[in-house]
C-alpha cells in the first residue's frame, strides 16, 4: 500500500499493524488509540494529526514525519525513530519513547521557562486573593499554588503564547492539551486569543463538587420526555441509562425504542444519535440499549446493549455503529481515567475491563456464579470506577452496592446489603449509581422510587429526591433509573415509570 490519501479521516482504533507502505497522506488525521505495530511508514505524514494513545510499537518511522502531531501518551517502544523527528510535534507528552521512556512537554508557563521559585508577579496576574506558590516537582516545570486565605478566594490569570506551537490556520483541525491537577471548587478556563485580541473559543475545566450537606429542590422540572410512551422525538419508550455533558446536553438511552437520543437543555424534542432503526443486530440498529457514555476523546458514544457494546461517532451524518464487544450481555459502562472500558455482564454475574479494540476482557469484580457472598454479585447492573480504579458495583438483586479495590477477590459492602427493604439501611433492586469525589455514593433507590445518598462509611442512606410514593407529582418519582449531574451539581434522574427525565436544582 503506497501513497494513500487518508488526510482528514477518523481513523480511531484502525489497525495498521504490520502494513509495508510509504509515502502515506496521514495529514490532520483523528488516529486515536489506532495500532501501527511492526508497521513500516517510510515517507508518511502525520502533519497536525490527532494520534493520542496510539500504539507504534517496533515500527519502522525512521523517514515518517509528525509536526505539530498531538503525540500524547502514544507509545513508540522499540520503533526506529530519532528523537529529532519528534521535536515539532504539537506534545509528547507521556508518550513512551524507543528506550521506553516517558516523554515531557515543556511547561507552557512563562512560554517553555517555567520556575516555581520565581515571584507570581512575574508570570501570573493576580487579580483578588493571596496566593503564593511552592515546588511540586525536582525539575520546577509542575508548580502547586497555595491559597492563604480559603475564605477570601482567589482569581488570577497569565497570557500564553501559541503563536510558534500552534498553527492558527488550522485551528478547527489541531488541539492543545491542557493538564492540570486540580482541588475541590477549582476551575481553569481556557480562551484562544486571536491577533486582534478577539476571544476566539472558550473552555472552562471545572471539577463538580458536591457538598457532602448539599440539598436538591425537591420538585423537578420535565426536560426530556413526559408525553406519554412513544417513538416521536418528544417521547421515550422505558428510558434507561443517561449521561449529561459538560453543556448539559443529555444522551438518553431509549431501550424500548432501540435509540440514543441527545436532548439539548431547553429543546422540545430530541435528536437520535443512534439507532431509531427497530430492534435488530445490524449495524444501524441497536437492540435494548441500556447504558451509554460519551468518549470525548474520540467524540463518539459507547452504547451498551443486550448483546455487545458499540462505539457510534457523534458527527453529523453518522449512521453506522461498530462493534466494541460482542457476543456479550451489557447490562453497564464505565470509563476510567486511561480509558479501559468495564463491562458489567448480568448474566455471567461478574465485571470485566476492557482494552478498546480489544477482544477479550480481565475480570475485575464476581465471576464466581450467582450469590449474596462477598465473592459473588446478583445482577449487576450499573458501574463506576474511581482514581484508583475501584469498581462499585451495583448488585441489583443483592439490594446492595459493592465495592472491588483493585485486584482484590471480595468486594465490600458500602451500600445496602441489610435485605431488600425501604428503611434507610437497605436498598430495593436499584438501578442506578454515582460516586462524587468526597467518595460519596449516590444511589437510585428504583422499587423504593427515591434517591439516596451514602457518605463514606455511612451504615445508612438519607434521601435526596423521592420518596414520596409513586406518582407523576414533580415531587415524586416512579422506578428512577440512570441519573447524572451536571458541573454545577444539579441532578437530572430517568423517571422511567412517567416516561421523563427530571432535573432537580441544587440549592
Amino acid at each position: 500500500m503506497h501513497h494513500v490519501n487518508f488526510s482528514f479521516a477518523n481513523l480511531s482504533y484502525a489497525d495498521f499493524s504490520g502494513a509495508n507502505t510509504s509515502y502515506m497522506d496521514f495529514r490532520q488525521i483523528t488516529c486515536v488509540t489506532a495500532s501501527f505495530i511492526y508497521a513500516n511508514l517510510s515517507y508518511s505524514s502525520f502533519w497536525q494529526s490527532n494520534a493520542k494513545r496510539a500504539s507504534f510499537i517496533q515500527a519502522d518511522l525512521i523517514t515518517a514525519s509528525f509536526p505539530r502531531t498531538n503525540l500524547y501518551k502514544t507509545d513508540f517502544t522499540n520503533s526506529n525513530i530519532k528523537d529529532v523527528q519528534l521535536q515539532s510535534a504539537l506534545s509528547i507528552e507521556d508518550a513512551r519513547l524507543p528506550n521506553r521512556t516517558l516523554a515531557r512537554d515543556a511547561n507552557l508557563i512563562n512560554n517553555g521557562h517555567a520556575d516555581c521559585n520565581i515571584s507570581l508577579v512575574h508570570s501570573w496576574i493576580v487579580q483578588t486573593g493571596n496566593i503564593t506558590t511552592m515546588i511540586s516537582d525536582n525539575d520546577t516545570s509542575g508548580c502547586r499554588f497555595v491559597l492563604q486565605s480559603h475564605k477570601i478566594g482567589a482569581a488570577m490569570f497569565q497570557r500564553i503564547d501559541l503563536s510558534q506551537k500552534w498553527d492558527s490556520n488550522s485551528w478547527s483541525y489541531s488541539q492543545v492539551e491542557l493538564s492540570a491537577r486540580m482541588s475541590r471548587s477549582v476551575r481553569i478556563e481556557l480562551r484562544g486569543i486571536n491577533i486582534n485580541d478577539s476571544v476566539s473559543t472558550r473552555q472552562t475545566l471545572i471539577i463538580p463538587d458536591i457538598p457532602l450537606n448539599a440539598q436538591w429542590v425537591q420538585n423537578g422540572v420535565t426536560v426530556a420526555g413526559g408525553h406519554g410512551i412513544g417513538n416521536a422525538t418528544d417521547q421515550l419508550n422505558s428510558p434507561y441509562g443517561l449521561f449529561v455533558d459538560d453543556d448539559q446536553t443529555m444522551v438518553i438511552a431509549d431501550i424500548n425504542n432501540h435509540r440514543i437520543l441527545q436532548w439539548k437543555m431547553g429543546d422540545t424534542k430530541g435528536q437520535v444519535l443512534a439507532g431509531g432503526n427497530g430492534q435488530g443486530s445490524r449495524l444501524d440498529q441497536l437492540e435494548q440499549p441500556r447504558d451509554v457514555l460519551i468518549d470525548k476523546e474520540t467524540n463518539s458514544l459507547i452504547i451498551c446493549e443486550e448483546n455487545r457494546v458499540m462505539q457510534w461517532s457523534r458527527h453529523s451524518g453518522t449512521t453506522l455503529g461498530e462493534i466494541v464487544i460482542d457476543k456479550i450481555s451489557c447490562s453497564g459502562l464505565a470509563m476510567d481515567d486511561q480509558r479501559w472500558l468495564y463491562v458489567s455482564h448480568a448474566r455471567r454475574n461478574e465485571v470485566r475491563r476492557y482494552q478498546i479494540g480489544g477482544k477479550s476482557g480481565n475480570l475485575v469484580a464476581g465471576g464466581n456464579g450467582r450469590g449474596t457472598s462477598l465473592k459473588t454479585l446478583n445482577y449487576p447492573t450499573y458501574i463506576f470506577v474511581d482514581r484508583q480504579q475501584a469498581v462499585y458495583v451495583l448488585d441489583c438483586d443483592n439490594h446492595r452496592v459493592v465495592k472491588w479495590n483493585k485486584g482484590a477477590e471480595e468486594g465490600i459492602v458500602v451500600a445496602g446489603g441489610e435485605g431488600a427493604g425501604n428503611a434507610l439501611t437497605q436498598l430495593l433492586y436499584p438501578n442506578g449509581l454515582y460516586v462524587d469525589t468526597l467518595n460519596t455514593l449516590y444511589v437510585a433507590d428504583s422499587e423504593n422510587d427515591r434517591l439516596m445518598r451514602w457518605p463514606e462509611g455511612a451504615t445508612q442512606g438519607t434521601v435526596i429526591v423521592g420518596g414520596n410514593g409513586p406518582g407523576r407529582g414533580a415531587n415524586q418519582l416512579h422506578n428512577p433509573r440512570g441519573f447524572s449531574f451536571d458541573r454545577h451539581g444539579n441532578l437530572y434522574v430517568i423517571d422511567q415509570g412517567n416516561t421523563r427525565v427530571q432535573r432537580f436544582l441544587i440549592e
